[in-house]
């Protein structure tokens, strides 16, 4: 199924001088997407989460996607709740 929308959600924005929400959608126009993309940031910044948010949006608009965890993060998790 895909999405007709033109823009990607990704969150909230967020005031940085009060961290509070602003009301606006931080959006990703849909003609920006590329074949390929990196997320990279300090530990603790919020990669997972925003590639989690990316993947599920961009899978509402039927593109095909593959990803990798090299730091294999979740392989970890994934052995730890299954035992």
């Amino acid at each position: 199924m895909s999405d007709t929308r033109s823009a990607l959600y990704l969150r909230d924005e967020i005031d940085p001088e009060s961290g509070d929400p602003t009301g606006s959608r931080l959006e990703l126009e849909r003609d920006g997407l590329t074949t390929h993309g990196r997320i990279v940031g300090m530990t603790g910044s919020g990669k997972t989460g925003l590639g989690v948010c990316l993947l599920e949006e961009v899978d509402d608009f039927g593109v095909p996607l593959e990803r990798s965890d090299v730091s294999l993060d979740e392989l970890v998790l994934f052995w730890a709740l299954r035992y």
